[in-house]
């Protein structure tokens, strides 16, 4: 499982990984002081800059998630067998792109993948 990664829209996933990380739900601002855009993701501790983000409940990071239709892409395991901290809310085109250059690049069928709307579990990216 080393290295893989995966992409998923599973809020049971989601929390269960960002927790074991102990990273704490935030919108982040844009650097653009004039825009209003915001993203989703975790603030790590000793890793983010505070006035970047604005810290939100689960229940808003899963609602900005699902309003602007975002795939979570993340890694479980670094390569030489750490706890990754590699995390991304993608649009579904990204996540898609993403899963084909993994696929591409170790040459390997894909397994179920997150990104169909009817199988909203958790997907790797490329499977052994």
């Amino acid at each position: 499982m080393s290295g893989k990664k995966y992409a998923t829209t599973d809020p049971d996933v989601i929390r269960r990984w960002a927790e074991e990380r102990h990273g704490t739900p935030v919108l982040f601002h844009e650097i653009d002081p004039d825009s209003n855009e915001q993203w989703p993701g975790f603030a790590f501790p000793g890793y983010d800059q505070p006035n970047s983000y604005e810290e939100v409940t689960w229940q808003e990071l899963f609602n900005k998630r699902a309003e602007d239709r975002l795939v979570f892409l993340y890694q479980e395991m670094t390569e030489t067998g750490e706890l990754s901290l590699y995390n991304r809310f993608v649009n579904q085109q990204l996540a898609k792109e993403a899963i084909a250059t993994a696929e591409h690049e170790r040459d390997v069928p894909r397994g179920p993948s997150a990104l169909d709307q009817t199988n909203p579990q958790q997907s790797p990216l490329a499977t052994k």
